[in-house]
This record gives C-alpha cells, sequence and structure tokens, in this order.
C-alpha cells in the first residue's frame, strides 16, 4: 500500500482525505511466497467446496483439518486446495485460531494447499501437500519450505524425509520431545511447542536448499542441501540466552498492546503496561499521540517477527528488534468513484519497535516496547524497482528499461536532521553506500526532505542503484548495514546500528503494474491537454499476485496517491492527482514495502 494510505499511526486520519483504496476483496489465486521464491497456483478458485464437511447432498465428506500459522494464528485468511495436475480444487477459511477443515472427498490426492492473506501489501501464500490418507495438514513456514524444496513432483516419501532433516536441524530448539510442524494434531498458533521454533527461526527455500536463520541473530545461518536424494545433517547453533527473547512473551506484550490500542481512550495511561515512559514510535508519535489516534478506529496485530536481539547489557535485558504486522478497517464513503464497496478499506502496515527489559535501580522491570527502530527520526528504507515507459497519444508503448535502487527516505516533519549517511561495514572495510542533506534555499525546489546532491538541483533524489540485491539484504541481516544522522546540532551524532533491507519478491516483468491501450491514451490525453482536465478517466488492476495498484506523479514516497484494489474503472479529480503532467507512476508494493513502479513519460 502507499505510504499516504498505509501508514495507519500517522496518516490514518488525514490521507484518506487524498488516498482512496478499494474494498477488501478476496485475493487473487495464490502467486507469491512469503519471503524469497514464487510458487504459482495456476488458478485456484476451488470446485465449490466450503470446507464445511459436506459433499453437497446432505453427507459428510472427508475432511482435511489444520492449522495456519505465521507468527501467530492465520486469522480469516483464504485456504485453497488444488488437485496438482488439474484446475479441481475446494476453499474455506481459517478460524480466529488459524485453525480450518477443508472438504476435499471430491478431490483427489496429492493436493497443493495454499494460505493466502489479502490483506496484506502483497498476496503471498504459504504452502504445504497433502498426500493420499491424510486427514491433518498445517501450513506455516516449514510447511511451505518443505513444498517448495520437493518441486513440481512431491511424493509422500520425499516430504517425510526432507520434514524429518529439517527437524533434525534444529534439535538445538526443538529439545528430545516429539515435534511435528506438519501433521501433529496438537499444533497450535500459539507461540509456543514448535511453533514458538518458528518464531525463533526464520526458514526459506533459497534455490540450492532450506535455509535455516537465527531471527535473533541473523549471523547465525545453515542451509540443509536439498538437492540430493539425502541431504546431509546440518545444525543451527541456539543463540546464547543473554541474546534472546521468549517468543510467547513476545507475543503476550504485543495482544497487550493490541488491547490497550482497542481501548476507547485518548489518555496515554492505557499503555502504561506495555510501553515504556519515553516510547517513540517509528513515525515520531509519543504514547499520548499513538492514544489519540488509537480512539479513532480499530487496530489489529495481524502477525509479528523476530529481527534481530541484541547482548544484553547492565541497563538493557532481552532487547530485540520487531516487526509487527498491523491492520485496521478505516471507514471513507467520501472518495468511492462511484463504486460502492470502497466504503470500508482494510489498511495493514509494519510496525519496527524495539523492545527491551529496563534495570531500574537492581530489579529488571517487565518487557515493553521501548520504541520506534529510527526514533524519532520518521525514516525508511525500501527498494524501488522502476521501469520507464514512453508512450504517444495512440497508446504506443516504445521500449523499457528498468532498474533497481535503494531508498533510504526521512521525514523532514519529524526531524531536525540535516545530513545521513547509510553505511556499511564488511571486516575491517567501511563504506558508504549513500550520502544524503537536507538542501539549502534554492536548491531542489519544492523538495523538502534529504536528498542526495543538492547543490543546484543537481540530483535530489534519496536512492542509488546497489551492486548486489542479494548482498545487500544478507549484509542487512548481518548488522552490516548502519544509519549516522547528523541534527541541527553540530556536535550531535546519533548512529543507528541495524538497517533493515529485505529483497522481498523477485524482480518480474509481470510484477509491473500496466495500463490498456485505452488507459494510456486516457492518461496521455490528461497529462498533454491544452486546457486542465476536470478528472481522469482511467481503468486501474493490479497485477495478478498483488492487492493494490496506485496512481501518483513521483516515485518519491510522500507524493499523494490514488489507489485501488481489484480492477476498477475510475474517475480521478485533478484536485487529487493533478493534470499536464509529463509523466504519471503506477505502483504496486510487496510484502516487504518495495516498490514495482512504472513510469509513463509522455511523448
Amino acid at each position: 500500500m502507499n505510504k499516504t494510505c498505509m501508514k495507519i499511526f500517522n496518516c490514518l486520519l488525514v490521507s484518506l482525505a487524498i488516498t482512496a483504496c478499494g474494498g477488501g476483496d478476496a485475493p487473487s489465486a495464490p502467486g507469491n511466497t512469503a519471503g524469497e521464491n514464487e510458487a504459482g497456483g495456476g488458478n485456484n478458485n476451488g470446485g465449490g467446496n466450503n470446507g464445511g464437511g459436506n459433499d453437497g447432498g446432505g453427507n459428510v465428506g472427508t475432511l482435511l483439518r489444520g492449522v495456519a500459522s505465521q507468527g501467530g494464528p492465520m486469522a480469516g485468511v483464504s485456504i485453497v486446495a488444488v488437485e496438482l495436475n488439474s484446475q479441481r480444487g475446494a476453499s474455506t477459511t481459517t478460524r480466529a485460531d488459524g485453525t480450518f477443515e477443508l472438504n476435499i472427498s471430491n478431490l483427489t490426492p496429492p493436493l497443493k494447499l495454499f494460505a493466502s492473506n489479502s490483506r496484506t501489501a502483497e498476496s503471498f501464500a504459504l504452502t504445504n501437500v497433502a498426500f493420499a490418507g491424510q486427514t491433518v495438514a498445517h501450513i506455516n513456514e516449514a510447511t511451505h519450505a518443505v513444498t517448495q524444496a520437493m518441486g513440481n513432483n512431491p511424493t509422500q516419501a520425499r516430504h517425510a524425509l526432507l520434514s524429518d532433516s529439517l527437524v533434525g536441524a534444529l534439535s538445538n530448539y526443538v529439545g528430545n520431545s516429539a515435534t511435528n510442524f506438519n501433521t501433529d494434531p496438537n499444533y497450535r498458533a500459539d507461540s509456543t511447542g514448535i511453533d514458538g521454533v518458528l518464531g525463533q527461526v526464520r526458514l526459506a527455500f533459497v534455490g540450492n536448499g532450506i535455509l535455516l536463520e537465527n531471527r535473533t541473530n541473523p549471523t547465525q545461518r545453515v542451509v540443509l542441501d536439498t538437492t540430493v536424494a539425502t541431504p546431509p545433517a546440518v545444525n543451527l547453533p541456539a543463540t546464547p540466552a543473554n541474546q534472546s527473547v521468549s517468543v510467547a512473551e513476545l507475543r503476550n506484550l504485543l495482544l497487550a498492546f493490541e488491547a490497550a490500542l482497542a481501548v476507547q481512550s485518548t489518555n496515554a495511561s492505557k499503555f502504561d503496561n506495555v510501553l515504556h515512559p519515553d516510547f517513540v514510535d517509528t513515525d515520531g508519535f509519543n504514547a499520548q499521540e499513538i492514544a489519540e489516534i488509537s480512539s479513532a478506529t480499530n487496530i489489529k496485530l495481524e502477525r509479528f517477527e523476530i529481527l534481530r536481539c541484541f547482548a544484553d547489557t547492565t541497563s538493557t535485558q532481552d532487547r530485540c528488534l520487531v516487526r509487527a504486522m498491523l491492520y485496521a478497517n478505516a471507514p471513507d464513503e467520501t472518495l468511492d468513484f462511484g463504486n460502492p464497496n470502497f466504503a470500508e478499506v482494510a489498511l495493514a502496515d509494519k510496525f519496527d519497535v524495539i523492545v527491551e527489559r529496563r534495570n531500574t535501580g537492581g530489579v529488571v522491570g517487565p518487557l515493553k516496547i521501548a520504541g520506534g527502530q529510527f526514533r524519532p527520526h520518521a525514516v525508511n528504507s525500501y527498494l524501488l524497482h522502476l521501469t520507464d515507459t514512453t508512450i504517444q497519444a495512440a497508446g504506443t508503448v516504445f521500449a523499457s528499461t528498468t532498474r533497481s535502487d535503494l531508498v533510504l527516505n526521512i521525514d523532514p516533519t519529524k526531524s531536525d536532521v540535516r545530513a545521513a549517511q547509510l553505511i556499511r561495514t564488511q571486516n575491517t572495510t567501511t563504506s558508504t553506500l549513500l550520502g544524503l542533506t537536507k538542501p539549502d534555499n534554492g536548491q531542489c525546489a519544492g523538495v523538502t526532505g534529504l536528498v542526495r546532491n543538492p547543490l543546484n538541483s543537481i540530483d535530489c533524489s534519496r536512492q542509488f542503484t546497489p551492486a548486489g540485491l542479494g548482498n545487500l539484504e544478507v549484509d542487512s541481516r548481518d548488522g552490516r548495514l548502519s544509519l549516522a544522522l547528523q541534527t541541527s546540532n553540530a556536535a550531535q551524532s546519533i548512529q543507528v546500528p541495524f538497517v533493515r533491507v529485505k529483497s522481498g519478491a523477485s524482480v518480474r516483468p509481470a510484477h509491473f503494474p500496466t495500463l490498456s491501450t485505452n488507459s494510456l491514451q486516457a492518461l496521455h490525453a490528461y497529462g498533454r491537454a491544452t486546457l486542465p482536465p476536470t478528472a481522469l478517466n482511467i481503468e486501474l488492476s493490479p497485477p495478478n499476485g498483488f492487492n493494490e495498484v496506485c496512481i501518483t506523479t513521483d516515485t518519491e514516497e510522500m507524493t499523494p496517491s490514488v489507489c485501488v484494489r481489484k480492477t476498477r474503472q475510475v474517475s480521478i479529480p485533478n484536485n487529487l492527482l493533478p493534470s499536464r503532467r509529463s509523466s504519471y507512476v503506477l505502483y504496486t508494493v510487496d510484502n516487504e514495502g518495495n516498490r514495482f513502479a512504472n513510469r509513463y513519460n509522455l511523448q
């Protein structure tokens, strides 16, 4: 989602006056995965079963039960089962605790299972495979990694071998007790048992095997080789006790934070049990401001992920950087463009926070939220995958060029930062990847944030093209990327030791949003009109696997955007999207906040 629509805490009450989003439609056919590689789901609309255990004629059919989990229960998500060699399938929706029941009596195993969440920015799907005779099949990161590793020809024997090998690699976490993340009927999405293990360890298929990475210390990682018949045994080292956090306790804290958000009061005291007194979130808002905003809308916890933990000190223990996915239902009936199902919008946002215990007077306090990762400077980084396309009046499209940039955005309204440097440290060598400075009067007209080179408006961007996206993500996981901020106080320099960059979905042409010929013609006429048009009549459609598409005038994150979910024919007033411009940008956002943008240059 775009920033003006998505930022729950700092834009929810004001941005809906400039940004319109579509209603919460069911997700498209499962396409993108939960982190690294993609697994196409084909046409997975199902074969008419709703998972209620009835075959349509009043008889109870074969039920497949399971739990969908990702940093907690995946509540209200779509579960789809599809025969491997056909398009026949069945679908249902998970309960609040992530459990589901699916009637598969009319289907022939093996079945590919998808858990797809339409509330996230992109319709990422976790997967599993259910074989003949199987009545329990859970869906989580572990089953997803095993499914991807098996490829297009899964077998029950291969599934069991890889699952056992994966549990063996996690022996430092699961202990000696019998553990099964796939078919255990006692599995619960409550951050205990094997679900707690998945909260401590990141699992992803990386091409040559299954990556196991300690979430609290991402430098600890091993790869289970799945390219051979019998994968060699590997073992992921455990994290020292002084550099970890209880997953169950962390979840309890975040649930308590969610409960405090739901209290209909503007008094910040409702956060006393979950926030440290000096709390400031990623966008620079304190507890009082959060209380005022949260009292106006219902904010829910979607899931959470440990990004990194730090060694204990004499003053802080269990200090970790955590990413929480929050969502809210925001009513808006003023910008429906004639479509009545725009009335309620599901807004989702990632909320990166530091949690920690503090030692006061020799007594270690409870686990609480200390503040945002870049507090209070409202800094965020993401990848911008940009395609430049030239079009003529007839809708003729010329050759396009694509590049990928790393963007560092610092909100000028939330801080007095004068300069920033994004720094990479490898061994003993330190280099500056990106340096930003604040423009002086007369430089970068109309730009209020930090830019690369403001001298005579030479380069007013906040981005650079990295040499290797994969290396960049590894460096960020290893703590090799940091941020140095210089404020108006020349003697003050602020060091942020951990900058997170996640590559998200692989870059493919199909990820970039496009316009039909008629819409291209309409856009060209709108931008090149002699007289200012009153509105742009255009059809907008998200790329397959994405839930939203936005149109704006610039690639900058703070530029107001108009967004829709599902394919819509809309009429956008020129006070929302200015006319008579030389270019317009169409973009969508993946699950890591990275943008796939298509800039249409009008010739």
